[in-house]
């Protein structure tokens, strides 16, 4: 667990699946459907529910950036890639 500016980085919980499913989610409509559209965020969406990231979560590392006790970030580890 490292500590930056009341920013806390640590792994992936399974009771964090919601609202990182939600954070993600947010994002692709708010800011990725300006540059692909709408549809094609809401069809990638799709790929990061609750239950999608639990299983995503036992084949990689996931990982979410908390301030005040809310998430603010993600980003996952895939082999030698950074996903986020």
């Amino acid at each position: 667990m490292d500590t930056t500016k009341g920013i806390t980085i640590r792994g992936f919980e399974n009771n964090d699946a919601s609202n990182v499913s939600q954070l993600i989610i947010d994002n692709l409509m708010l800011v990725n459907s300006r540059d692909y559209g709408e549809e094609a965020a809401r069809q990638l969406a799709r790929f990061y529910s609750p239950q999608l990231l639990l299983e995503y979560a036992q084949n990689g590392n996931i990982y979410v950036a908390v301030k005040h006790s809310m998430i603010i970030g993600t980003a996952a580890l895939d082999q030698d890639r950074v996903r986020n």
